[in-house]
């Protein structure tokens, strides 16, 4: 199924345990996330390597694969380049810790890859902007928040001209920890 736009969205609700959702189209893929991995080092990580690795540009294809780990069992991502602008995404779902149990398939789509990267960044630019980065890892209690990959992907919307951010007015914990460096 192609999508013009996924939306993807991502919150801590309690200490260690994160919700994360896509949807493309009318299918939603819903993930309830522990801190027994890093969700979103791994999926930032995984979208600056197809960025870092473009072997459309030889005629080749890229896939990035990670996962995320939940309380009963993992999902399984990737995302598949093919050419200069799209790419397919699909995630399933094992019980089974050591991938030798059975996989469900819980999304598949295509989209722009422009487009994917969007709908990330866009989902996080709200959690870090509402929480803060302090905030989210105090929350998290692992890691801290993978700034580095996200501005590298925020950075590429800019140079695309999809993203004109900076034009709302800032509020929340993001704000206050920019006020404390400024002190």
């Amino acid at each position: 199924m192609y999508c013009d736009r996924p939306i993807f969205t991502y919150e801590l609700r309690s200490a260690g345990l994160a919700f994360a959702s896509i949807k493309a189209g009318d299918v939603v893929a819903e993930f309830e996330l522990t801190n027994s991995c890093d969700p979103l080092n791994e999926m930032l990580g995984g979208m600056v390597f197809l960025y870092n690795n473009p072997a459309y540009m030889w005629g080749e294809e890229t896939t990035s694969h990670f996962e995320w780990l939940s309380e009963s069992g993992e999902y399984k991502w990737s995302i598949h380049i093919k050419d200069a602008e799209s790419c397919e995404v699909s995630v399933t779902e094992s019980v089974d810790f050591f991938g030798e149990g059975e996989e469900v398939t819980c999304i598949e789509f295509s989209c722009k890859y422009i487009d994917l990267v969007y709908a990330v960044v866009k989902g996080l630019d709200g959690l870090i902007k509402k929480m803060g980065l302090l905030n989210y890892h105090q929350t998290w209690q692992s890691e801290e928040f993978p700034l580095t990959d996200f501005l590298f992907l925020k950075k590429r919307l800019i140079e695309s001209e999809l993203w004109g951010g900076g034009n709302e007015k800032a509020t929340g914990n993001m704000t206050e920890e920019i006020k404390i460096l400024m002190a």
